[in-house]
């Protein structure tokens, strides 16, 4: 069986392990708040990291063969934290919109 909102292919179990959508009565509040608490998380971890990307210049001109080493890795950790943080948030933002889809009723059809 696969899942409408994040497309993993999953056993025949009431809910889906990915996102916690529910199967059998086809509710996504659950898949909702996780992907919330997903994005909330891919926001600080962007955020965190341009933080660091902000400091490794302080260490680098602190002209100590440690500060330079520390800003290296700071930059380095800083530009992955970035990159993940928006990978992850792009992933939830577009999950989101496919379990709100899914929990509103279809348009009503004019009949003439």
């Amino acid at each position: 069986m696969k899942c409408p909102l994040c497309d993993v292919e999953g056993r025949a179990a009431p809910t889906c392990w990915g996102c916690g959508y529910d199967f059998e009565r086809r509710d996504a509040r659950v898949a909702i708040r996780r992907i919330k608490r997903e994005a909330a998380r891919a926001n600080v971890m962007w955020l965190g990291g341009l933080v660091m990307l902000f400091l490794a210049p302080v260490l680098w001109f602190a002209g100590v063969l440690v500060g330079m080493l520390g800003g290296a890795l700071l930059a380095s950790g800083g530009v992955m934290l970035v990159t993940f943080g928006i990978i992850n948030g792009d992933r939830a933002a577009k999950q989101l919109v496919k379990a709100v889809e899914r929990t509103q009723l279809p348009a009503a059809r004019i009949v003439e």
